[in-house]
Protein backbone atom coordinates (compact mmCIF):
# COMPACT_ATOMS: atom_id res chain seq x y z
CA UNK A 1 0.00 0.00 0.00
CA UNK A 2 1.84 3.39 -0.93
CA UNK A 3 2.33 5.59 1.87
CA UNK A 4 1.68 2.94 4.35
CA UNK A 5 3.55 3.59 7.65
CA UNK A 6 3.67 -0.36 8.08
CA UNK A 7 6.70 -1.88 7.31
CA UNK A 8 5.63 -5.36 6.18
CA UNK A 9 3.79 -3.42 3.36
CA UNK A 10 6.96 -1.80 1.85
CA UNK A 11 9.42 -4.34 0.06
CA UNK A 12 9.56 -7.66 -1.03
CA UNK A 13 9.33 -10.31 2.12
CA UNK A 14 11.29 -13.36 1.92
CA UNK A 15 12.84 -15.30 5.45
CA UNK A 16 11.87 -14.75 8.97
CA UNK A 17 14.22 -16.55 12.12
CA UNK A 18 12.93 -16.34 15.51
CA UNK A 19 14.79 -16.28 18.86
CA UNK A 20 12.16 -16.65 21.08
CA UNK A 21 7.79 -17.10 21.18
CA UNK A 22 7.67 -12.96 20.97
CA UNK A 23 10.72 -11.56 19.02
CA UNK A 24 11.75 -12.39 15.50
CA UNK A 25 13.39 -11.08 12.25
CA UNK A 26 12.32 -10.77 9.12
CA UNK A 27 13.89 -9.94 5.66
CA UNK A 28 13.43 -9.41 1.88
CA UNK A 29 14.45 -7.80 -1.16
CA UNK A 30 14.08 -3.81 -1.23
CA UNK A 31 13.43 -4.44 3.06
CA UNK A 32 15.49 -3.49 5.70
CA UNK A 33 15.68 -6.44 8.84
CA UNK A 34 12.38 -6.28 10.16
CA UNK A 35 11.99 -7.05 14.15
CA UNK A 36 8.78 -8.06 16.17
CA UNK A 37 8.86 -8.23 20.05
CA UNK A 38 5.58 -8.50 20.62
CA UNK A 39 4.68 -12.01 18.16
CA UNK A 40 4.34 -10.15 15.06
CA UNK A 41 1.38 -7.91 16.44
CA UNK A 42 4.19 -4.63 14.97
CA UNK A 43 7.37 -4.96 13.39
CA UNK A 44 9.96 -2.43 12.74
CA UNK A 45 13.33 -1.64 11.07
CA UNK A 46 16.24 -2.64 13.44
CA UNK A 47 18.45 0.23 14.19
CA UNK A 48 20.56 1.54 12.57
CA UNK A 49 19.06 -0.13 9.13
CA UNK A 50 20.27 -2.91 7.91
CA UNK A 51 20.12 -3.76 4.31
CA UNK A 52 18.37 -0.64 3.00
CA UNK A 53 15.06 -0.06 0.87
CA UNK A 54 16.60 -0.49 -2.68
CA UNK A 55 19.03 -3.53 -2.16
CA UNK A 56 17.26 -5.12 0.58
CA UNK A 57 18.18 -7.96 2.91
CA UNK A 58 18.09 -11.70 2.20
CA UNK A 59 18.88 -13.93 4.41
CA UNK A 60 18.70 -14.06 8.61
CA UNK A 61 20.12 -17.03 10.95
CA UNK A 62 20.20 -16.98 14.36
CA UNK A 63 22.31 -19.43 16.03
CA UNK A 64 20.50 -19.94 19.35
CA UNK A 65 18.83 -16.86 20.94
CA UNK A 66 22.08 -14.18 21.05
CA UNK A 67 24.38 -14.87 17.72
CA UNK A 68 22.42 -14.17 14.19
CA UNK A 69 23.92 -12.95 11.37
CA UNK A 70 22.33 -11.36 8.39
CA UNK A 71 23.15 -10.58 4.58
CA UNK A 72 21.91 -7.27 3.44
CA UNK A 73 23.19 -4.24 1.12
CA UNK A 74 25.83 -2.85 3.48
CA UNK A 75 27.10 0.56 3.98
CA UNK A 76 30.54 -0.52 2.43
CA UNK A 77 29.33 -2.50 -0.19
CA UNK A 78 26.27 0.04 -1.54
CA UNK A 79 24.25 -2.42 -3.54
CA UNK A 80 25.90 -5.38 -3.23
CA UNK A 81 25.38 -7.77 -0.42
CA UNK A 82 27.39 -7.23 3.23
CA UNK A 83 27.05 -9.46 6.28
CA UNK A 84 25.93 -8.33 10.03
CA UNK A 85 26.41 -10.09 13.04
CA UNK A 86 24.79 -9.69 16.30
CA UNK A 87 26.12 -11.22 19.66
CA UNK A 88 23.68 -9.58 21.66
CA UNK A 89 19.92 -11.13 20.53
CA UNK A 90 20.07 -8.11 17.99
CA UNK A 91 20.09 -5.25 19.95
CA UNK A 92 23.26 -4.29 18.25
CA UNK A 93 24.48 -5.06 14.34
CA UNK A 94 28.17 -4.47 13.05
CA UNK A 95 28.96 -5.19 9.54
CA UNK A 96 31.36 -7.95 9.09
CA UNK A 97 34.09 -6.45 6.66
CA UNK A 98 36.52 -9.05 5.83
CA UNK A 99 40.13 -8.46 5.43
CA UNK A 100 41.74 -9.50 2.74
CA UNK A 101 45.25 -11.16 2.32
Amino acid sequence: RPGCQNPLYNGYLAQIAATSARTAYLVGGRSSLLVTTDGGRRWRAVAPAVGDGSAGSYQVIFFGRRAGVVVAAGASTGENQGLFRTTDGGRTWSEVIPELS
